[in-house]
């Protein structure tokens, strides 16, 4: 019966004579603690008996041009720099690109969600036009304020916008959506300006 430490394969972490970490092959853990004490033998400056999946992470992680598209400054790649200062690094890069981006103060915070899937983008696309084949164009409905007077909100309008840029412009073919979608475009730069 084996255990499962007998499956497991390790590798030695050491310095070779121009200064540059080097891994063994993969090997049992007792190989590799023998490797190991051969290699201090032999002059060689041994870091760890590492697992394989851990000693290849470290190896990637540690001579990588490049972590979560962020360049790795060399000065933390150099031989002698405590893992501790590249995994802090890590851990910076990580907050910094994993924190929510807050709204720009011009986002209005009351503007509908227009975020959607392709999936959902093309079924609003397909919508808009069997409204348009059926002869419905669709418009901009007015929102009386309770101040008086009225704003034009065209939600709708803007949903189909957005859908469009999501499926790609370049692949609708209907000539009636892309009348249609001239209109909102040329409305919606109406309304920028």
């Amino acid at each position: 019966m084996s255990n499962d430490d007998d499956d497991e394969l390790y590798r030695v972490l050491y310095t070779d004579a121009e200064g540059h970490e080097q891994l063994t092959g993969a090997m049992p853990l007792d190989a590799a603690r023998s490797r190991a004490k051969t290699l201090e033998e032999q002059g060689y400056a041994v870091g760890s008996v590492m697992g394989d999946v851990a000693a290849r992470g470290y190896m990637q992680d540690r001579y990588a041009p490049a972590y979560r598209g962020v360049d790795i400054p060399t000065d933390l790649r150099a031989d002698g720099v405590p893992r501790s200062a590249f995994e802090a690094w890590k851990r910076g890069v990580d907050a910094e690109l994993d924190k929510v981006e807050p709204k720009p103060a011009e986002q209005n915070p009351f503007a509908p969600d227009l975020s959607m899937s392709r999936e959902v983008a093309d079924y609003v696309l397909r919508a808009t036009v069997g409204l348009l084949e059926d002869g419905y164009w669709p418009k901009a409905y007015t929102v009386e304020s309770r101040y008086g007077g009225g704003d034009t909100e065209d939600y709708d309008g803007d949903m189909v916008r957005r859908a469009a840029d999501i499926v790609g412009r370049d692949k609708i073919k209907h000539r009636g959506l892309l009348r249609y979608l001239a209109e909102l475009d040329a409305d919606a730069g109406e309304a920028d300006r």
